[in-house]
């Protein structure tokens, strides 16, 4: 008798669950044998017509002997003797010490398609809806192949991509309802008097160009930091970025905040040092950006001011600036102008070809990372056989010689 096919026929794995006190929710989830009280969202799928299960957050998965055996940690002889009896089958020692156990078919395909670093940032609504959507996509095969329900094949690292694409667009949704309440207190709070006289007088940037950009300050850290936490809870303004692991508004010294607009929504911020004495010299870095979370959502590898670009016609000017107060200069005399916010903070490749149909113009930094950050530039476009036109400047930098 075929032990293991008819264990299978009698027994399926909704009864061994029930069996051993898991109950799957809605989505056929349950809480992972293998982290026993440490699930924050039931991560084990069951694929009841199947008679399988995978483990998303272990990567461990198997067949119902394979689920009993691993339940109650025992061997698979035993496993097979105790489902025998469970499924009123007699065993004969004799045969079931020939019988090997079904090879684990999903342990190396899964082995290292989890995002490890996201799925430790996410919360358990966001985790739910990973893998729900992951279990609810994929139908298992023995390749490296994989068939969802719209009959299309796709890579299984393709399918996880999209899915924690929707995560991180949910995600940045949520940011901007902080962000914006992040803004509007600091604005009715009003600018601080001695970082407007930095930026209008040292920087000689416009005030309109300043509520253009809708730059604005931190006057009180304290007392801003406690309204946010009086409106949010500290978990979403952790994975905002807006507040650190420790519970702590990340904009101490820097106080001066340059928002990232996009369709008219603030969707990332920076932060130039302004400490409390309204000193801007500091020896270390002069620009911040939010706490970098596992989803790569705040992120500062992003242009800023490419908003510009969407009233732009094919063959107009775009000059790419280093840095956003240098692309605040810039329109302040009417160019249209983006910025990369430091040659470690360099968009991949693919961003820039929606800025192909423009005349670029590069005007980096006159330093050792302007240079840098030049010659990248000038490799990107190279892959895309786009000719640019470097911009040589005397000063430091664009807004050093447009202030001169």
């Amino acid at each position: 008798m075929d032990y293991v096919a008819e264990i299978k026929n009698r027994l399926g794995i909704d009864f061994i669950l029930q069996r051993i006190g898991l109950v799957k929710n809605k989505s056929g989830f349950v809480s992972s044998i293998y982290r026993p009280g440490a699930d924050r969202t039931p991560s084990m799928h069951i694929k009841s017509k199947q008679n399988t299960y995978f483990c998303y957050s272990t990567n461990q998965g198997g067949d119902i002997i394979q689920l009993w055996q691993d339940y109650y940690g025992i061997d698979f002889k035993q496993a097979l003797k105790e489902l025998c009896e469970l499924a009123g089958i007699k065993y004969d020692a004799a045969i079931g010490d020939t019988i090997k156990p079904t090879p684990r078919r999903f342990e190396q395909k899964f082995e290292d398609i989890l995002n490890k670093p996201a799925i430790e940032s996410m919360d358990p609504e966001e985790l739910e809806d990973y893998y729900t959507n992951l279990g609810n996509a994929l139908e298992y095969n023995n390749d490296e192949m994989i068939e969802v329900k719209s009959k299309r094949w796709f890579t299984i690292r393709e399918i996880e991509e999209e899915i924690l694409n929707g995560i991180r667009k949910d995600r940045m949704r949520r940011n901007v309802h902080v962000f914006s309440e992040l803004y509007d207190y600091c604005r009715k709070e009003g600018f601080n008097n001695t970082a407007t006289d930095y930026l209008t007088k040292v920087r000689k940037l416009p005030e309109e160009i300043l509520q253009r950009h809708m730059v604005f300050s931190i006057d009180n850290y304290n007392q801003v930091s406690n309204h946010m936490k009086k409106i949010f809870r500290l978990p979403q303004l952790k994975r905002s970025g807006l507040f650190n692991d420790k519970g702590n508004l990340v904009f101490f010294k820097h106080r001066i905040i340059i928002p990232y607009i996009w369709q008219g929504w603030i969707v990332y911020l920076r932060a130039r040092y302004f400490d409390e004495n309204n000193n801007h010299q500091c020896e270390g870095s002069k620009y911040i950006g939010l706490h970098n979370d596992g989803l790569g959502v705040n992120t500062a590898k992003r242009f800023y001011n490419d908003r510009c670009t969407e009233k732009m016609f094919q063959g107009e000017h775009l000059y790419i600036t280093e840095g956003e107060f240098d692309a605040m200069a810039l329109d302040s005399l009417g160019f249209n102008a983006i910025a990369i916010p430091g040659v470690g903070n360099l968009p991949r490749s693919s961003k820039f070809k929606k800025l192909l149909k423009f005349e670029i113009f590069l005007c980096s930094d006159n330093d050792v990372a302007g240079s840098e950050l030049q010659k990248r530039l000038i490799g990107i476009f190279k892959g895309f056989n786009k000719p640019v036109t470097l911009k040589i400047i005397p000063n430091k930098d664009i807004n050093d010689f447009v202030a001169a």
